[in-house]
């Protein structure tokens, strides 16, 4: 060893950010990560039942 038991490389023996930080970090992570969840999960959707539409329609058409 070094001189020190703690390798200061490993990001679990890192100095600790400011508590202030962490939560703002936690809520802009949550808001945005959760938006972007949102927004894609509904256009996903709209995908998916766009095309079994479509597909059930040229199925029924060509009856």
């Amino acid at each position: 060893m070094d001189g020190g038991l703690l390798d200061e490389t490993h990001p679990m023996n890192a100095p600790r950010p400011e508590i202030k930080e962490t939560i703002a970090r936690k809520v802009l992570n949550a808001t945005g990560l959760g938006g972007i969840a949102l927004v894609s999960g509904i256009i996903a959707a709209l995908l998916i039942s766009m095309s079994v539409a479509y597909i059930v329609t040229n199925f029924v058409s060509r009856l």
